[in-house]
């Protein structure tokens, strides 16, 4: 799964990802710029869903919101 995920992440000219600085929720978390872009059709949760498939994990066929996923791992 760490390969799917790391696919993801737009990286600089020597191999690391890219820190969006200042736009953490608290001090605690981060986030990376990525190779695509973010819409109401390609959430978050669209994007964790599609790593679990092709990490062969149990997905949903498409979920917007995190209930569709939850189920499956509370």
């Amino acid at each position: 799964m760490n390969m799917a995920i790391n696919n993801t992440f737009a990286i600089n000219k020597v191999g690391h990802k890219l820190l969006l600085a200042g736009k953490n929720y608290t001090n605690n978390d981060n986030f990376y710029r990525a190779k695509e872009s973010y819409s109401i059709f390609k959430t978050c949760n669209t994007w964790a869903n599609s790593v679990l498939k092709q990490s062969h994990l149990q997905s949903c066929i498409w979920t917007a919101f995190d209930f569709g996923l939850m189920h499956f791992y509370e």
